[in-house]
């Protein structure tokens, strides 16, 4: 498998080859926050609400609000 990644667009690539035929596993971005391929659709940030990350990370950040709120009461 050949893995490649656009930093300077935020992309990443993966090829697959089986014997003389080339074919595209998938095209994914890389998360802002950890760095790894999301998968799938990726999440909002709810740092800025525009910033795409991984759906691990979406949770991540929803579960460090809530905790946040749990604190102040």
């Amino acid at each position: 498998m050949i893995l490649r990644y656009d930093t300077k667009n935020n992309i990443g690539s993966a090829k697959k080859v089986v014997g003389k035929t080339d074919y595209y596993v998938g095209v994914s971005k890389i998360c802002a926050r950890c760095g790894k391929a999301i998968v799938g659709y990726p999440a909002l940030s709810r740092k800025d609400n525009k910033t795409e990350i991984c759906s691990n990370c979406g949770t991540l950040e929803a579960l460090e609000e809530l905790m946040k709120y749990k604190e102040q009461k």
